[in-house]
């Protein structure tokens, strides 16, 4: 009877631990499209990155988002053209837009973490789920700005004030309306989903 409980308990184990495996690959993949996409406007493209990364985070588990973002960024460096418009490598990681990449797992860890805490601590607040993750996505892009402004700046030789007009000011209305787009979407899947989101 003991052994029968064991098997059992170690099969379930074993699945959830391939339906996570399962969604952090849709996540990789996910966000490997929304990178690959691209629109060159200078220095650095106008790309759907953090929209995918934001609504990964918004739909995984921390452990599941973290996985997704890391393989991402280990498979683009190794090879894969999944980087902006289709980049790769190393010298995309080191290169002038290198730091937006490096703080994907930076902001797709505050996410998930925070949603995680509403979900388990500030279900009954008055703050609505939907309101709490836009506010906590838009908390991320400023992480996402330093690390890009920071890289762009040692890569260029180019002060602060150049580098936030060519790395941070054409891009935060699009960026807001990237998080708005992936908290509506996020809230969709999750409601025809059930709460597992994918």
């Amino acid at each position: 009877m003991q052994r029968s409980t064991d098997t059992k308990t170690y099969n379930t184990r074993a699945h959830s631990s391939a339906k996570s495996i399962a969604r952090s690959a849709i996540g990789v993949a996910f966000i490997a499209v929304c990178s690959v996409i691209a629109i060159p406007i200078g220095t650095v493209p106008v790309t759907l990155s953090v929209f995918g990364i934001m609504l990964v985070a918004l739909l995984l588990s921390p452990a599941e988002t973290f996985l997704a973002v890391i393989t991402y960024i280990v498979l683009g460096a190794i090879g894969l053209p999944i980087f902006s418009g289709g980049g790769s490598g190393l010298a995309v990681l080191t290169g002038p837009t290198g730091g937006f990449i490096l703080a994907y797992p930076l902001m797709t860890g505050i996410i998930s973490l925070f949603k995680l805490l509403y979900q388990k601590r500030l279900r009954s607040s008055s703050v609505k789920y939907t309101t709490f993750c836009f506010l906590v996505c838009i908390a991320t892009l400023p992480v996402c700005y330093l690390c890009g402004t920071l890289q762009f700046m040692a890569y260029a030789s180019v002060d602060f004030k150049v580098a936030l007009l060519t790395c941070v000011v054409p891009f935060i209305l699009p960026d807001v309306a990237k998080a708005v787009l992936a908290v509506w979407l996020s809230t969709k899947i999750r409601a025809r989903l059930g709460s597992e989101g994918i």
